[in-house]
């Protein structure tokens, strides 16, 4: 794949189906029937599934957040009840994140004479095994407190120039200082690590 190729191409059952002002209204009632909080909850969760690609190494995090959430909208126009929003739209994600990442590995910057050989199959198990990692992930970030959760979010979400500025602002807006940020983050990632660690163990002895 190219560079300045998409991350992914709508399945062929996405073909020809856009995004409309009904179906985006659909969507956001799904998430909270209060149009403001709907609209503030919408944010928050593609910041979490942009987090989510990004940190398994999607190219165009963005585009595959507004990706899953097409996807959702679309089986809601067709019909599909869904009861916890949310959740379907993480697993969602996770189908994507398997069905672009071969591709992604195929080789974004292959010369043009390697572009037909076939990349090696990722395997079974370390396939499961990160499949498992993300799913702990997600589910320890749920036991966080949406202020909490909302931070980890922010202090990870830019590129490498954009790091630093962005957790100086970050450190403003709570009034605390750089230092004071990053402890508090540390904190909060070895919870995370912590809660992750469990949670893997856990299904390596179920």
């Amino acid at each position: 794949m190219r560079k300045n190729q998409r991350a992914t191409e709508p399945s062929r059952r996405e073909k020809g189906w856009a995004l409309s002002a009904d179906s985006f209204n659909r969507l956001l009632e799904g998430l909270n029937p209060d149009r403001e909080l709907a609209g503030e909850e919408y944010e928050h969760l593609r910041r979490v599934l942009v987090t989510f690609f990004d940190w398994r190494g999607c190219a165009f995090p963005e585009d595959l957040a507004d990706e899953t959430f097409n996807r959702v909208a679309r089986r809601m126009e067709e019909g599909e009840v869904i009861r916890n929003l949310p959740d379907y739209c993480y697993g969602v994600a996770r189908r994507l994140a398997l069905e672009v990442l071969p591709k992604q590995s195929k080789q974004e910057d292959e010369p043009p004479e390697f572009e037909q050989l076939s990349a090696p199959e990722e395997d079974s198990e370390e396939r499961r095994s990160r499949e498992q990692m993300y799913e702990c992930f997600e589910h320890c970030l749920k036991q966080l407190s949406p202020e909490n959760q909302e931070l980890v979010i922010q202090y990870y979400q830019t590129e490498k120039r954009a790091k630093i500025d962005n957790r100086i602002a970050l450190a403003n807006k709570l009034g605390v200082s750089l230092n004071v940020l990053r402890v508090r983050v540390y904190r909060l990632r070895a919870t995370l690590e912590d809660c992750i660690n469990r949670c893997l163990n856990e299904k390596k002895n179920n």
